[in-house]
């Protein structure tokens, strides 16, 4: 998570598709200490380089990508400050 940033869900997706069974990712999702907010941000912050997005476009965006509403909103808006 110090390369990537992930939402849960996207964590969760992630270490299935590395082997791990779902049950093992849900226990490594829920005890990783992640701040979820801060991984929103920073997914947040890295759009602009590559894509053009409205702030609601780029909440909407981070929301597909399984953060929750709140995360979502709260990054785009400090993505847009």
């Amino acid at each position: 998570m110090s390369f990537s940033s992930f939402s849960r869900s996207g964590l969760a997706r992630q270490l299935v598709s590395e082997g791990f069974t779902q049950d093992e990712s849900e226990f490594a999702v829920a005890n990783v200490g992640a701040d979820w907010d801060e991984q929103a941000a920073k997914k947040a912050s890295e759009y602009p380089s590559y894509s053009s997005f409205s702030q609601s476009g780029l909440a909407r965006q981070l929301t597909s990508e399984g953060f929750t509403q709140s995360e979502a909103e709260a990054a785009a808006a400090k993505a847009f400050r």
